[in-house]
């Protein structure tokens, strides 16, 4: 990697980590409004029955269940264990806002989960103004593994001030 653009993609990274705490700051300290028509107990995601407008807003932040890491496949016959198997996902999510992005925004990922020994992977893909989808691995590859299920949390920023046909 050149050194310009090596220190160009740590800039970044840096600036990311400091906006991802002030989305978090500024969702935390907005009013929680419902939007009007939006039913209470519906099924869309608090932040989109607060009405919050992505449009006017330099980005999102958000942690969100993505539900377990492995499928569990019935015995085939009485007597012999179930198997468990880790195979790759891919998710969709929308972003909780009422307006889109006026562009497709950067987002950026991180998996979480409550045993730190599974390792993950994880691309992000198919970014549009209203939402994202993201393919995510367990690839831990140890003499002994965990089969255990683990709950999965993705926590993501998706902000449009990266965006620039300058670079």
């Amino acid at each position: 990697m050149q050194p310009l653009a090596l220190a160009l993609a740590w800039s970044a990274s840096l600036a990311a980590a400091t906006s991802l705490q002030q989305l978090v700051d500024q969702q935390q300290q907005q009013p929680l409004q419902q939007q009007a028509g939006s039913p209470a107990g519906s099924d869309l995601p608090p932040a989109r029955s607060q009405g919050r407008n992505c449009r006017e807003r330099h980005g999102v932040a958000e942690v969100r269940s993505i539900g377990p890491d492995c499928e569990v496949i019935p015995a085939a016959a009485a007597g012999e264990p179930s198997k468990v198997e880790f195979p790759m996902k891919t998710i969709s999510l929308d972003f909780p806002c009422a307006e889109p992005f006026a562009t497709p925004p950067l987002v950026m990922i991180t998996i979480m989960h409550e045993d730190t020994n599974k390792l993950y992977a994880s691309s992000v893909r198919n970014v549009t103004k209203h939402g994202f989808s993201f393919n995510l691995q367990r690839v831990d590859d140890v003499a002994e593994p965990d089969m255990r299920c683990s709950q999965l949390r993705v926590s993501y920023i998706a902000t449009s001030d990266f965006i620039s046909n300058d670079i």
